[in-house]
């Protein structure tokens, strides 16, 4: 997982597989990776890779997450 995630420059935090949990599991998509960013609580999705079963890549979460940012300036 590391050495993908080092190819694929992926900077951002990651969950090992076996040890993601059942709150982590109903946040994320059906594939991976899934990039999910969540609010301060972790209680609500407010970005992530997968529109249903469809994969934007963390490029869609990422650009979901600048257009959240520019908009609370």
């Amino acid at each position: 997982m590391r050495d993908y995630m080092k190819e694929d420059r992926m900077p951002w935090l990651a969950v090992k597989y076996e040890a993601r949990s059942e709150k982590i599991t109903s946040c994320s998509g059906p594939g991976i990776p899934c990039l999910v960013l969540v609010d301060a609580k972790g209680q609500q999705v407010l970005a992530d890779s997968f529109q249903g079963d469809n994969c934007g890549g963390p490029q869609q979460a990422l650009a979901e997450t600048r257009r959240i940012l520019q908009r609370g300036r």
